[in-house]
């Protein structure tokens, strides 16, 4: 399998919701993490390009990470990723600690 991603991703376990305005609400777990998006597992069903707003609970952080605009690029029954494609500058630099931080923990 060859790997398409542009930035590495890392497991983690982190609460988090979601909306496409007053359609669609739901909250999952991320179950991993990159600069360019993400997997949250699910009981919501998604549709593929389907436009979310995203809310990840961060431990250790005082209020969510936000993610104005995210693309639904796959799902299945139980999971669905998602491609990030508006941050705003401030959460951006979040996301970016954030990942500096599980960059640094140790593996194992």
């Amino acid at each position: 399998m060859v790997e398409r991603r542009a930035t590495p991703r890392f497991r983690v376990l982190f609460r988090s919701s979601f909306s496409a305005g007053s359609q669609l609400e739901g909250e999952g777990t991320l179950m991993d993490l990159s600069l360019g998006g993400c997997k949250v597992h699910s009981t919501t069903r998604m549709s593929l390009d389907s436009s979310l707003e995203l809310r990840i609970y961060v431990p250790g952080l005082d209020w969510p990470l936000m993610v104005d605009g995210a693309a639904v690029r796959w799902a299945e029954a139980s999971a669905f990723g998602l491609a990030f494609r508006r941050v705003r500058d401030p959460e951006q630099e979040r996301l970016r600690q954030v990942l500096a931080e599980l960059r640094e923990q140790p593996k194992g």
